[in-house]
């Protein structure tokens, strides 16, 4: 049996899906663009936490571009917003289709809540440490993690006596990539709302995050934080508030991307990295996935050999 608005639901359902989504009607419904997703041509694949574009063709190979999302937002969407005509379908497949018809079953057999809030679902917060004592105590302290509306997605500094660190976490699920896929580019891109850089030159940047669990944030994952930087740097002076800042990520940061699995993504500003006593405030907060717009998102450009199109994506 398929659960309405999982993986395989929005697999079969794909063709309607793509036709409504590429409607004038479906565009409002989907709010691609008040979410954060700038599709520019025809979507090709819906998924519960992505939304798949056709880019082109390059001789034998078809090139696409999805735009991920950290929760399975579409499919929340879709729960959202069609409830009543959910709970229409479901009496039919129950009393009428899988009775008497089973052909014309529509696949809305369970009322089971899909994706559940927050169970075994990828995740996004911070972890957070802040004394008000020494530099080095800071440094020695245990962090607490968050889970909130608001990423404190880099934090660094020293004010009214308290020292402060903050990094952020990013969790997302980009296993529909598959194997098949070879990637070109990929943009992780936060929507930062509020920026302090009081200190001249510190810098954000991408890292190579290892978690114990992406579904969770622990106190532990903070040594799980690498020194790899994978995308840009962009100076906390240069951040635009009230808008998504783009980092794009380097080749390190593109193999980091697990085709078929989850891909794990970390924040620090350049005073954590080198772990350099702060003498002013630096930080800056972004959007989590928990807040109603302006989410976290990681865009990847790849391409694939026409002769292995999945059977999710219809042109």
């Amino acid at each position: 049996m398929i659960t309405v608005f999982s993986k395989e639901w929005f697999e079969k359902h794909n063709k309607i899906l793509c036709y409504f989504a590429n409607s004038f009607l479906g565009q409002i419904i989907f709010g691609f663009k008040k979410m954060g997703h700038y599709t520019e041509n025809k979507i090709v694949a819906v998924r519960p936490n992505s939304v798949v574009e056709l880019v082109g063709y390059k001789g034998s190979e078809v090139e696409v571009r999805e735009h991920f999302f950290v929760r399975n937002e579409y499919a929340l969407r879709l729960q959202k917003l069609f409830y009543p005509i959910w709970l229409t379908f479901h009496c039919w497949d129950m009393v009428i289709a899988n009775r008497f018809a089973p052909q014309l079953n529509l696949g809305f057999d369970t009322l089971t809540v899909y994706p559940a809030a927050g169970a075994n679902s990828p995740c996004d917060g911070n972890l957070y440490k802040m004394v008000r004592d020494s530099w080095n105590s800071c440094l020695a302290s245990t962090p607490t993690a968050y889970t909130t509306d608001t990423l404190f997605s880099t934090a660094n500094g020293y004010y009214n006596n308290y020292y402060f660190i903050g990094r952020g976490i990013l969790n997302f699920d980009t296993s529909t990539l598959t194997g098949a896929a070879t990637i070109s580019s990929a943009v992780l891109s936060l929507y930062v709302f509020d920026c302090d850089p009081s200190e001249t030159g510190v810098s954000v940047a991408i890292y190579d995050f290892n978690p114990a669990s992406t579904a969770d944030i622990s106190a532990s994952d903070w040594s799980n934080f690498g020194s790899s930087v994978f995308s840009n740097s962009i100076n906390l002076a240069s951040l635009g508030t009230s808008a998504y800042n783009d980092f794009t990520l380097n080749a390190s940061g593109i193999n980091n991307i697990n085709k078929t699995g989850i891909s794990s993504f970390g924040t620090k500003n350049s005073n954590d990295s080198a772990a350099t006593a702060p003498t002013n405030q630096n930080r800056f907060r972004s959007r989590t996935s928990d807040y109603g717009s302006n989410k976290p998102k990681l865009v990847v450009t790849y391409t694939f050999a026409a002769s292995f199109i999945p059977q999710i994506i219809m042109f």
